[in-house]
């Protein structure tokens, strides 16, 4: 009997901050050898010549599917600024059309801001990109729930109000229609007239604000969605004395560690999650460092991967489909992909917790 060819998907990511090349997976003698602001001139003059992209593993997942993943070889920043947001659009297309003609996947993923920046993917449609793809964040929504109800069980939190922060975006948008169906919800962004075209969307009333002061202090519990590439959450936003819960969904983080310790060195109550976090119990080794540690995988990442493993061929762009939620977080049991325990920057949140409490002054949680 024949064997059932392997699917082969490819997860199209970039480098978050320019000193990652400095890590494991990367250069890390030659990254401290040359100055950052050298490699930044490289990235965008090697994104300029065609060659900014690069596969940097392939691997085999359960023995049903082969994977690979394609680095765009410019910074967050560097993808939605200004002056190159337009070469990070088009380095991710070419990273798909090599995964796609070179590579020979069947099926393509995205992550944060290679999604954002191709409009959800329907620019890489537009322009020859034949092949399924997924922005993964209809699973970020399932597995963001999940790692709701673990944190508010660990903490004994009883939240009436729950602040969404980019709450017109993709995951915000879907989980502020579901989490409106348990709890008072602050939906908080930028732009009012999404907002309030979210409002009409959602099914039960929200309040709705584009001031991020306001909805973390009318809140018990904030979920951050926003792709910003940047730090958010900064003193102008904060009240010393009281505890925030913060489950970062952003990626790149909401908070960033070097922001975060510095608040929390100032005496700001953070309790902030990692979130959409996920693992299986099953061998699964990506064969590539993604920020995160072994066995560790962004829910975006697992969308793809189950959906591939299933066969589906279908696109999934645009706004989240919410019973597609619940479909991927059968897929996702079926495979044995769950949240990981609690952790904050991928260090378990107990031991960040057991830093931080020395700098916390007293009050009110």
């Amino acid at each position: 009997m024949k064997e059932a060819t392997k699917s082969k998907y490819a997860f199209v990511a970039n480098i978050i901050e320019d000193i990652d090349i400095r890590l494991e997976g990367f250069y890390p003698r030659l990254g401290r050898m040359i100055p950052m602001f050298v490699w930044r001139g490289i990235y965008i003059a090697s994104a300029l010549l065609g060659n900014g992209y690069k596969c940097v593993a392939e691997y085999d997942t359960f023995g049903r599917a082969t994977g690979c993943t394609v680095l765009v070889t410019m910074t967050a920043k560097q993808m939605v600024s200004r002056p190159w947001a337009w070469l990070g659009r088009l380095s991710t297309l070419r990273a798909c059309r090599y995964a796609q003609d070179v590579l020979g996947v069947d099926i393509i993923g995205l992550g944060s801001l290679t999604k954002s920046i191709t409009d959800e993917g329907y620019y890489l449609k537009e322009n020859g990109i034949s092949i399924p793809i997924t922005h993964g964040d209809a699973y970020s929504v399932a597995s963001g729930l999940n790692g709701i109800d673990m944190l508010c069980d660990r903490f004994e939190l009883r939240p009436k109000t729950i602040a969404l922060v980019g709450a017109y975006g993709k995951i915000g948008s879907a989980m502020t229609k579901i989490l409106a169906r348990k709890y008072n919800v602050i939906a908080m962004g930028r732009k009012k007239e999404l907002l309030e075209k979210l409002s009409d969307e959602t099914d039960q009333p929200i309040h709705i604000t584009t001031d991020l002061k306001e909805a973390l202090e009318g809140s018990q519990l904030a979920i951050m969605t926003t792709s910003a590439p940047y730090s958010i959450i900064n003193e102008k936003v904060l009240e010393n004395g009281r505890t925030y819960y913060l489950y970062d969904l952003g990626q790149p983080y909401n908070l960033f560690p070097d922001r975060y310790w510095d608040l929390v060195r100032k005496g700001y109550r953070i309790i902030r999650v990692d979130g959409g976090f996920e693992g299986t119990g099953k061998p699964f080794d990506i064969g590539f460092w993604m920020r995160l540690n072994k066995g560790v995988v962004y829910a975006c990442y697992v969308e793809l991967v189950t959906q591939a493993l299933e066969g589906d061929p279908n696109d999934y762009l645009g706004p989240v489909d919410i019973g597609h939620v619940a479909e991927t977080g059968r897929r996702a049991e079926k495979w044995g992909f769950r949240h990981q325990p609690l952790s904050c920057f991928n260090q378990p949140l107990d031991e960040v917790l057991k830093k931080a409490k020395p700098h916390w002054k007293g009050g009110r949680s």
